[in-house]
């Protein structure tokens, strides 16, 4: 019987794509932080955002309520 993890892997792994942090979308990510004065969203969603947009993503995994402010659907719905 395969462990859990192995099981995760095996199901999951395949339904994901790696996409690696340009050093233009870093810079996008951090002008947008730097202009989002006085909102605690990191450095690392914002990143996240700037990616989801350019890949066309409408929805997250994502616990974080940030993501939702960003106009994404979030699973499960925070």
């Amino acid at each position: 019987m395969p462990s859990s993890s192995t099981s995760l892997f095996e199901d999951l792994v395949p339904a994901m794509s790696v996409v690696w942090v340009t050093e233009q979308v870093h810079a996008a990510a951090l002008s947008a932080r730097l202009a989002a004065v006085g909102r605690r969203v990191s450095l690392a969603d914002w990143v996240s955002f700037e990616v989801m947009r350019r890949e066309g993503c409408r929805a997250a995994f994502a616990f974080d309520p940030d993501f939702k402010a960003q106009g994404f659907s979030t699973l499960p719905a925070v």
